[in-house]
């Protein structure tokens, strides 16, 4: 058992590592219940690039940290990100306005998603840390800004540019708190940020989280090409409630969780506990529900196949990114070989969608993400 202090402690590490990586994905989920199907599809697009763009360089620094505890690794990393943002930001730019609808929520969304990729590191800097006071204010603050972006999306939609660019100055502003003035000048070392870069991509470290994210992005622009925007943006969202809980575990409390070698009993509790909040939120979304069920062309049957299907699928990979994480636990180092476990199975992300869709129409492709999970439980098995 662990100590009720350090349980305390994990919760608000947790916390603190999914409010900054759940923005995305309620906010994608607000535009469809507020009837926004096409823009949806368009942020859920957006999203997978400036991932690919982020996190494929970046994957899976913030468990290496973790595991091993190394304060010079994590500088030479918060380093690369801050050296690397520029490029990102104009690459998603030009993306944006040339391929996509140039919308200023996407063009908003570059800036958010780029400023969370920072604050990713800051947040493991202040958990290595013994400070406690910024996290709780940090926590505090961004509550409220959820609560208000959720407000206004659903009854003052026409301001919510104006909230989300306040929302990205208070990620910015606290990034500088949690990384603090006298190392912001050490992280702007360019030269050994991009020397750090060159050696960075011969590994298979990176060419892991590049191809997972890759697979992400062709998975999403798949299905948008077999069923169209609007129908897509249906796949999305379900398939979204899926991956949150993993998506949770391997950004924030993963880590620490092997680190501290708590049983993987409690992700069965995690699991009901999200189940739980994910039916309250759909309770009080139920007159939107009722208005998008009218709305959609699928019927209850087989919402429910997909729904049932990617909940079964989305347990199964919470306990092999357990598996995962267990191995980089083991060998937190860049050549660890579960990286090119994951490297194949990137390779078989991006068919599923179109094998399924191609033998079996919608109505199979509705259990990708099931056939997913299967996969990945099997490739990290001990």
């Amino acid at each position: 058992m662990i100590k009720n202090s350090e349980t305390f402690k994990l919760a608000a590490i947790t916390f603190n590592n999914i409010l900054n990586l759940l923005f995305p994905t309620i906010f994608f989920f607000i535009l469809i219940f507020t009837g926004r199907n096409v823009l949806s599809s368009e942020i859920a697009i957006n999203t997978s690039l400036l991932v690919l763009l982020t996190k494929s360089l970046t994957a899976n620094q913030r468990s290496v940290v973790i595991s091993s505890g190394n304060l010079r690794t994590l500088d030479n990393f918060i380093s690369f990100r801050i050296a690397m943002l520029v490029p990102i930001l104009i690459l998603g730019t030009v993306v944006n306005f040339y391929f996509l609808s140039g919308n200023k929520i996407n063009t908003i969304f570059i800036f958010i998603i780029c400023a969370q990729w920072i604050n990713e590191v800051s947040l493991v800097k202040n958990e290595l840390s013994s400070e406690k006071l910024w996290s709780k204010i940090f926590l505090i603050i961004n509550i409220n800004f959820f609560i208000t972006i959720f407000f206004i999306c659903f009854y003052f939609y026409d301001y919510i540019f104006f909230i989300l660019v306040a929302y990205l100055f208070h990620i910015i502003i606290f990034s500088v708190i949690f990384l603090k003035k006298n190392y912001l000048l050490k992280y702007f070392l360019i030269k050994n940020s991009f020397f750090y870069f060159f050696q960075y991509i011969k590994t298979s470290f990176f060419l892991s989280g590049f191809l997972l994210n890759f697979a992400n992005l062709i998975w999403r622009i798949s299905i948008v090409y077999l069923v169209g925007k609007a129908n897509a943006s249906i796949f999305f969202a379900i398939f979204s409630i899926g991956s949150f809980p993993g998506t949770v575990f391997n950004s924030s409390f993963g880590a620490t969780m092997l680190k501290k070698k708590i049983n993987n009993f409690y992700l069965i509790i995690f699991f009901l506990i999200y189940i739980f909040f994910l039916l309250v939120f759909l309770f009080f979304l139920s007159k939107n529900l009722i208005n998008f069920a009218a709305q959609n062309i699928f019927d209850a049957k087989f919402l429910t196949y997909i729904i049932s299907s990617t909940l079964i699928g989305s347990l199964i990979i919470l306990f092999s990114l357990y598996n995962r994480q267990s191995f980089i636990n083991e060998q937190p180092i860049v050549l660890n070989t579960i990286y090119k476990k994951d490297i194949i199975l990137s390779m078989f992300i991006c068919a599923i969608p179109v094998l399924l869709f191609s033998i079996g129409g919608m109505a199979l492709m509705a259990f990708s993400y099931l056939v997913v999970a299967i996969l990945s439980y099997f490739f990290y098995i001990r």
